[in-house]
This record gives C-alpha cells, sequence and structure tokens, in this order.
C-alpha cells in the first residue's frame, strides 16, 4: 500500500540533508556557545562549524526545485549571512532555553540538599 504522501526522491534528498544539517547543529551547539555571547554570534559560529551540512542542504534544495530562476534565487538567499544566521538561531535559542531550565533545577536542588539545612534567612 502507497503512502498517503510519498515525495519525490529530490524532495526526500532534501528533507535527509536538513536533518543533517540539524543534527550537526545540536551535535555542536554546546561547544559554540558559551552562554555569555549573542544569539546571533553564537549561530554564526554554530554556521561555520556546519557549513559542509549547511551547503549539502543548499544542493539539495536547489536540485529539488524545478526552475532555473528559483534555483538561483534559493541559492543567492542561503548564502546570505542573514540566512544562515536564522537558520541556527532557532538551535541555539532552544539550546539556551534548554541550559536555563537545567540551571534553575540545579539551583532549586541544591537549595534543597542536607548541607543547606542549617542555612537561615
Amino acid at each position: 500500500m502507497r503512502a498517503l504522501w510519498d515525495p519525490p526522491d529530490k524532495e526526500q534528498d532534501f528533507l535527509g540533508a536538513v536533518i543533517l544539517q540539524r543534527d550537526c547543529a545540536w551535535k555542536n551547539v554546546s561547544s559554540v556557545d558559551d552562554l555569555i555571547s549573542d544569539a546571533s554570534t553564537v549561530a554564526l559560529a554554530l554556521a561555520m562549524r556546519c557549513r559542509s551540512e549547511y551547503d549539502g542542504a543548499t544542493d539539495a534544495g536547489v536540485l529539488a526545485l524545478d526552475n532555473e530562476s528559483v534555483q538561483l534565487a534559493f541559492r543567492q538567499r542561503r548564502n546570505e549571512r542573514a540566512e544562515r544566521m536564522e537558520t541556527f538561531l532557532l538551535v541555539v535559542m532552544e539550546w539556551r532555553r534548554l541550559m536555563v531550565a537545567k540551571m534553575r533545577e540545579n539551583a532549586t536542588r541544591s537549595m534543597r540538599s542536607p548541607k543547606n539545612a542549617d542555612v537561615h534567612f
């Protein structure tokens, strides 16, 4: 039985390349983000770290498009600094949200530990 929607091979290749790009970002965000620098700077550093995956997703995206002028516009947009930054900014922001939650959890846990039982305010 055929799936309700089965994307063409070129679109599957593009989706696979985008997943590789995302996986690279998540694999490297902890080593790039110092949690002090602004998020856009970290996103650009992450874009450099995952450049080959980003370029692979760009190439696969171009191949998935049929119209040459659309292909050119897609490639030009993907090569813009702002587009690279925006692509990785979502990962940086989600990473920071997770880190803040973890820091709060650790702070709460340490305040409840027995070693702090004698502390009075």
